[in-house]
């Protein structure tokens, strides 16, 4: 992925033959606290930052939006 501030890096994932990983891609959530605020536990979506999820154990953070991550990730398939 490639922005006006930092050029893409290639990332290569090699798993067992006969195995499969778990990938989810999605906006990344943050929860904003504010101490002038009466509501709490507020869940805010960052539309412009993506998080890539593979199986449980590992997750990239990717400037870029989600839709546009899930694409450069089914054209390489």
């Amino acid at each position: 992925v490639s922005s006006d501030e930092n050029s893409g890096s290639l990332v290569k994932l090699t798993g067992a033959k006969n195995k499969k990983f778990n990938v989810d891609v999605a906006s990344t959530r943050y929860k904003e606290i504010s101490t002038n605020s009466l509501t709490l536990d507020q869940i805010k979506v960052n539309e412009s930052e993506t998080k890539l999820r593979i199986d449980e154990d590992i997750i990239f953070t990717i400037k870029g939006r989600a839709e546009n991550i899930d694409e450069i990730i089914k054209s390489a398939l």
